[in-house]
């Protein structure tokens, strides 16, 4: 899903004259302490390498087409304390329980992605729970900024939380209040040899350019045109409307073809990792019954697969992607949500800790 850099296609960029590369082929030989530097993208990547930029440039201007709702962790680069550290190690038992915490507090946003149609109905956005975290998350950004009303006002999302990816912060506010740091909203109107023309007509004179406008994430599997029954590619199969599967895991005329965090395989709570061991006990469950029963091959059957795919993208109705995610990766170029999961992390399990050997074919 992240493994296709999205490059921007800006005017001039090509005669760029300094350096430029994407945060995904970094330079490591390339010394940037001292160097004015553009970067452009604010989203994951670039919100938190920007306050390392920012301390050895000597001039960094920040482009940002969109803010990002910046969530603090409390702790976050803090040492782990010798009486904590004891505890972990030799009590499984406060282990487990700290692991499982954390677990069930981020099961909490699930409920901040719900839409409350009587919440919405009395003018509001999304549910109650969502516009608390929006405020809190406001009155962080103030808190960080202080009387800066000029940073302040461009920091403010127009979006809801977890609209779109919520971002954590490295640092990111304390590096904008920095002298040598500037944050351009807006587009970008050009490149020239030696600067990054802004959307206002603004010049920014730089050496180095930073490409960290993330990811064509609609692009599964890419650049690899696998191949199935009758010649059938995957990109053909997913040519209407973008990359689809039964389970995220598999889909019809593509026996023994399995992927992990495929399309809308975003689930909505709980641990990626755990989530990909499911999905190899679900996989391998099926493996097995393939080779007990001296078959070769094991395939969904497409009406699994078009009901599956029926019922997700009603589910996906009642969550807050489709109606205020507009611009955010988690909608592909069709207007679908093509990476995230509809349904809540309780109720997909139910469909994947067991395999459905009724749903395939085996030959």
């Amino acid at each position: 899903m992240f493994s296709t850099p999205n490059l921007p296609d800006i005017p001039g960029i090509e005669t760029f004259g300094g350096r430029i590369f994407h945060t995904t082929a970094w330079d490591q030989e390339y010394d940037y302490a001292g160097k004015r530097i553009v970067l452009i993208g604010t989203g994951s990547t670039g919100c938190q390498l920007m306050p390392r930029l920012a301390t050895t440039a000597e001039k960094l201007t920040v482009i940002q087409r969109t803010a990002n709702w910046i969530m603090p962790v409390h702790g976050y680069h803090d040492r782990i304390s010798e009486d904590k550290r004891w505890l972990l190690d030799n009590f499984p038992g406060y282990w487990n329980w700290f692991l499982y915490s954390h677990y069930v507090g981020s099961l909490q946003k699930q409920e901040m992605e719900t839409l409350d149609p009587e919440w919405i109905a009395n003018g509001g956005r999304v549910n109650e729970r969502n516009q608390r975290l929006a405020t809190a998350l406001t009155e962080f950004v103030r808190s960080k900024v202080g009387d800066r009303d000029d940073l302040y006002a461009k920091l403010i999302p127009t979006h809801p939380p977890l609209a779109r990816r919520l971002v954590i912060d490295n640092a990111w506010f304390d590096a904008l209040t920095r002298d040598n740091v500037e944050l351009v909203t807006g587009g970008i109107q050009r490149i020239t040899s030696n600067s990054v023309i802004a959307e206002d007509g603004s010049e920014h004179p730089c050496d180095l350019i930073v490409l960290s406008a993330g990811f064509k994430v609609s692009r599964y599997l890419w650049p690899v045109n696998y191949q199935g029954r009758n010649g059938v590619s995957v990109q053909d199969a997913w040519n209407k409307d973008g990359a689809r599967a039964y389970l995220t895991m598999t889909l019809p005329d593509f026996p023994n073809f399995f992927m992990l965090y495929g399309p809308n395989a975003g689930v909505r709570g709980g641990s990626f990792h755990s989530w990909i061991e499911i999905f190899m006990r679900y996989i391998g469950e099926l493996l097995v019954k393939m080779l007990e029963e001296g078959k070769s091959q094991v395939e969904v059957r497409r009406e699994a697969f078009e009901d599956y795919n029926t019922r997700m993208d009603e589910a996906m109705k009642a969550v807050l992607w489709l109606t205020e995610g507009q611009g955010g990766y988690f909608l592909n170029e069709h207007g679908r949500v093509g990476s995230q999961m509809p349904w809540k992390a309780d109720r997909f399990y139910e469909l994947v800790r067991r395999s459905d050997p009724q749903n395939f074919l085996f030959r």
